[in-house]
């Protein structure tokens, strides 16, 4: 089982007891914030806290309850108790975590955790559990619990990936990156979030998404079906943006253009094949595109290019680069 050693029972009861000082209280927001272990610690501290306060104790796992301490901390905070407890009472229940956890303290982090992993040029199609049924793009990763808890269901994606999830009322469905947190009841979307790019994407195939930068409760965006959404790294903003015709490419082998600048085909081009490509003169990414292709090859799409538009095509460090014959 897994010891609280990010916090001690001393500063544990005085953040309970709201008798911390104020320097006490930012260091506290901020582990919460940027420390995941430290966010299981916390939590495990809050629900001894509460059950030593309740007639009967509830199970909880670690997610449920830190998802409900994010919840206390937007009013003043850890008013839990009312401003009138003594700070003898806080210590006295936080004391009681030795004895009350082995009893009643079942993390969701203890459930066996899988890890697939989509690599060459296969994608992995996934039924989690749930029902839930995910498409897995080469290259990407998705971890999640060999079973979801009561309250909730929870993944983690480095990469891209389609779902399609089961509505079961009282238990959403989230999708976590580094940066961004999903949340969504029952929807198909696709969540793109490549390490190396400057943006992370969700768009809505059907029903509809919360999307948050960060933290449930931090700034959100609710996407309807059909619309889309980037968040920038590099401002931390999140972006209504139109939703690409071609967003599920990747999955479906199909791209279709309808008088679409080169601008946005190579945009495509790069997002469904990730491989890089530009043009060498403003003039080329003017040029406007109509028809469609049907699982063929980047190579194969860049020589129709090619052959449309009169260009030559070169490789510089890696970036296939279209310049004027």
């Amino acid at each position: 089982m897994k010891q609280t050693t990010g916090i001690d029972a001393a500063l544990a009861a005085r953040l309970l007891a709201g008798e911390a000082s104020e320097s006490e209280k930012e260091r506290h927001r901020n582990r919460l914030a940027g420390d995941a272990d430290y966010r299981s610690d916390w939590a495990q501290w809050l629900w001894v806290w509460d059950a030593a306060g309740t007639e009967e104790a509830e199970r909880r796992d670690c997610d449920v309850a830190w998802t409900r301490l994010q919840r206390k901390t937007h009013s003043p905070l850890f008013l839990l108790k009312g401003r009138t407890l003594a700070l003898s009472l806080a210590a006295a229940a936080v004391l009681l975590l030795a004895l009350l956890l082995p009893l009643l303290w079942t993390p969701a982090a203890n459930q066996p955790e899988l890890l697939v992993t989509a690599g060459g040029d296969e994608i992995q199609e996934l039924v989690l559990e749930d029902g839930t049924r995910v498409s897995l793009n080469t290259n990407s990763r998705l971890s999640y619990p060999e079973e979801f808890g009561p309250h909730e269901r929870r993944v983690f994606l480095s990469g891209e990936a389609w779902f399609e999830v089961e509505a079961q009322g009282g238990r959403p469905f989230y999708v976590e990156t580094d940066e961004l947190l999903v949340k969504v009841v029952g929807t198909a979307f696709n969540v793109r979030s490549w390490p190396e790019s400057a943006g992370v994407s969700v768009e809505v195939g059907s029903g509809r998404v919360e999307v948050h930068a960060g933290l449930e409760g931090a700034e959100h965006v609710l996407l309807q079906k059909g619309e889309g959404l980037v968040f920038h790294r590099g401002t931390q903003h999140l972006e209504h943006v139109p939703l690409n015709p071609n967003y599920l490419a990747w999955k479906t082998g199909q791209l279709y253009f309808e008088d679409t600048p080169l601008s946005e085909v190579l945009q495509t081009l790069e997002r469904t094949y990730r491989r890089p490509i530009t043009a060498d003169h403003p003039s080329i990414f003017e040029e406007k595109l109509g028809g469609s292709f049907s699982h063929q090859s980047f190579e194969y799409v860049v020589e129709v290019l090619c052959a449309t538009f009169q260009l030559e095509q070169s490789t510089v460090n890696g970036v296939v680069v279209l310049s004027r014959q």
